[in-house]
């Protein structure tokens, strides 16, 4: 046994000084790419010669810009209220929060899909 040990401790070295000399020809080869920054990229070039998806992703950016161009801007109407409607408004609001309970169960009751549409809306807020 004790006479193996010094075997495996040169074949630990060994792997130590492979790994390191492999770790620096990769540092080596990225700053070589670095340098040939003008040297062809097959993967990108590749990419971009197929431009079907960059075409798609226009055609949805102008459908949502047609979309939220046809929305009626609604000005900012602020409303002040005094102190203690202040702090009354807001433990009302904390009331309310106060009782909201997660539900860890899924109902099989249907729920109307305009009210599906108004939620989705609502968090888009």
């Amino acid at each position: 046994m004790y006479s193996l040990t010094p075997v495996l401790i040169a074949v630990v070295c060994v792997l130590i000084v492979w790994i390191f000399k492999n770790a620096d020809r990769g540092v080596e080869r990225r700053k070589g790419e670095a340098r040939a920054g003008s040297e062809a990229r097959p993967w990108v070039d590749a990419d971009l010669k197929d431009s079907t998806d960059l075409q798609q992703v226009e055609e949805d950016a102008d459908e949502w810009q047609e979309s939220e161009e046809s929305v009626e801007h609604i000005p900012f109407s602020h409303t002040r209220y005094p102190e203690e409607e202040m702090v009354m408004r807001s433990q009302e609001f904390y009331e309310l929060l106060n009782k909201r309970r997660s539900v860890r169960f899924i109902s099989n009751e249907q729920v109307p899909m305009e009210v599906i549409e108004n939620v989705i809306k609502t968090a888009g807020l």
